[in-house]
C-alpha cells in the first residue's frame, strides 16, 4: 500500500472516530480518495477529485499533485490560508500561484510576492491584492526596480513621493511610464 493511500486511511480512521456523521466515511468514498490521490491518469483523478468531500484531500492534492490541471482543480476548493501561502509562494505555475493569490488574504505574503516573484503576471496580481498596505518604501522599490513596464506603471497608483515621480519620469526606460510618472507631477508647492 503506497504512502498517500495509508495516510487517507489513517485520515479516514480519525474521521470516524471522531464525527457524528459515519456515513461520509464509507468504502466507495475511501475508494475515491484512494484514487483521487493515486491513479496514474490526470482525467482519472480530476473525476474522483469532482466526487471528493474532505478538505484535507483538497489541500494534499493542491499542494502535492504533479498535474498543474489536478492542482488547479483541488485548489479550487481550497479556503486554508496557510496552505494557499504556500501554494501562492513555491507552486511551479504562475497560473496556480496567482488562483492562491486570489483566495488568500496575507497582506505580508502579498508584499513579499510582489518583492521577488519571477513572474510578472504573478506580481501584478500581487500588488492588485496589497490593499491593506501603505508602505511606500515597498511601492518605491517597485516602481524604481521592477523589470517589467506594466508593474510599474500599476504601482503608480499607489505612490504618494514627488520625488520618486520625479525620479521616474528622468530615468524609466519605458515612456509611457515616464509619462504617466509626469502626470502624476503636482506644481502646487
Amino acid at each position: 500500500m503506497c504512502t498517500a493511500t495509508m495516510t487517507v486511511y489513517a485520515q479516514t480512521e480519525l474521521s470516524v472516530e471522531h464525527s457524528s456523521d459515519i456515513d461520509r466515511t464509507t468504502p466507495q468514498t475511501i475508494f475515491i480518495k484512494v484514487i483521487t490521490l493515486d491513479d496514474e491518469d490526470p482525467k482519472i483523478r480530476k473525476m474522483a477529485l469532482a466526487r471528493v468531500t474532505d478538505r484535507n484531500v483538497f489541500k494534499q492534492v493542491a499542494m502535492n499533485d504533479k498535474d498543474p490541471g489536478v492542482r488547479k482543480m483541488a485548489l479550487a476548493k481550497v479556503t486554508d490560508q496557510s496552505v494557499l501561502r504556500q501554494i501562492a509562494l513555491n507552486d511551479t505555475v504562475p497560473e496556480i500561484r496567482k488562483m492562491a493569490l486570489a483566495g488568500s488574504t496575507d497582506q505580508s505574503m502579498f508584499r513579499q510576492i510582489v518583492l521577488n516573484d519571477k513572474d510578472p503576471g504573478v506580481r501584478k496580481m500581487a500588488l492588485t491584492r496589497l490593499y491593506r498596505s501603505t508602505d511606500q518604501s515597498v511601492f518605491r522599490q517597485i516602481a524604481l526596480y521592477d523589470e517589467d513596464s506594466e508593474v510599474r506603471k500599476l504601482v503608480l497608483a499607489r505612490i504618494t513621493d514627488q520625488n520618486v515621480f520625479k525620479q521616474i519620469a528622468l530615468n524609466d526606460k519605458d515612456p509611457e511610464v515616464r509619462k504617466l510618472a509626469l502626470a502624476r507631477i503636482t506644481t502646487d508647492q
